[in-house]
């Protein structure tokens, strides 16, 4: 008996970016035999065939590992009705009034030119330091890391120009499980951090997009070619690039993988809406950081390298630079 092959929705919305020029690969960078800390192997993978948890889980398995496959909470899921509420919530939320960058240029040359990316592994030390820094101000490594990565990029946008809004992508497996688990579980909640003063405040808007269900919305709404099909999605996709949504980025934790393996460093796509995307991913107790920059930001290596030295400081509970 034949099955039809299982449409990953979600990844679809990369193919057809991909299609109109985007560029949509999430980029992960390993070690060399015998050195694990010389990330010198940068592969490129489609992210319409994998979101982040799913490359990380792919690679591992690839290297003979067989990792635990990390789900969305139980208190996290939702009857029905809920799910609803938070489609309506979802599509009330449009953030074309977010800040915009300093360094922002929506000149043609910009586009034509390529992303710049640094990332930086931490040492096993370093990693407990930033540990031991969240514990002390109460919240979560997720939260002091999209924090303090906040604050060490807050200078870079026009003052008064919106609120500072974060999206930040949610893993759905255990809810909403594919036949591939690999393939995009990825749905995703927003913060705003121009009304946060702390890690705590920011933790305690992403436990209230939770608590109102954003994340299923957001599910629903990327999961909407099931109801309108690719070339609905194509119009919808011409439709948004003139509305102009402003993010001051992507925030991407992958999360702490608990096994003996060499780390890794996760670098994820950005796009005109969201300038610069951060990623996280912990392996055998070690935190990779990396920051990417759409070339629509006219902004040197050098001044990347300092983001990322100013963040771990931050993160590590230290003074930046």
């Amino acid at each position: 008996m034949n099955r039809k092959k299982e449409i990953d929705w979600v990844g679809k919305w990369f193919e057809l970016l991909n299609e109109r020029g985007f560029a949509t690969e999430v980029l992960l960078a390993s070690s060399s035999p015998g050195d694990p800390n010389d990330l010198c192997h940068i592969k490129s993978y489609s992210h319409a065939e994998y979101d982040g948890v799913g490359l990380v889980l792919e690679h591992l398995r690839q290297q003979g590992h067989a990792p635990l496959v990390p789900s969305l909470p139980k208190n996290y899921h939702a009857p029905w009705w809920k799910k609803i509420i938070g489609l309506i919530r979802n599509l009330r939320f449009v953030p074309v009034f977010g800040a915009r960058w300093k360094a922002f240029s929506s000149s043609k040359d910009s586009a034509s030119s390529k992303n710049k990316f640094r990332f930086k592994l931490l040492s096993k030390d370093e990693t407990q330091r930033v540990l031991k820094a969240s514990r002390q101000a109460g919240v979560s490594v997720n939260s002091q890391l999209l924090w303090t990565l906040d604050q060490s990029l807050r200078s870079e946008w026009i003052a008064g120009s919106g609120p500072f809004y974060w999206m930040i992508p949610i893993n759905m497996r255990g809810a909403s499980l594919k036949t591939r688990d690999t393939s995009n579980h990825a749905s995703w909640i927003w913060v705003d951090s121009l009304k946060a003063n702390s890690a705590l405040e920011i933790q305690n808007q992403i436990q209230k997009r939770f608590a109102d269900h954003f994340h299923w919305g957001a599910w629903l709404s990327l999961n909407i070619g099931k109801v309108i099909g690719v070339s609905g999605m194509k119009f919808l996709l011409k439709k948004a690039e003139s509305i102009q949504e402003h993010w001051v980025g992507t925030f991407s934790n992958v999360g702490a993988w608990k096994l003996n393996a060499d780390p890794l460093v996760i670098i994820v796509p950005t796009a005109p809406s969201t300038p610069i995307s951060a990623g996280c991913l912990t392996v055998n107790d070690q935190l990779g950081l990396s920051i990417n920059v759409d070339p629509l930001l006219k902004v040197e290596t050098a001044q990347i390298d300092l983001w990322l030295k100013n963040w771990v400081q931050r993160a590590m509970g230290e003074t930046a630079l």
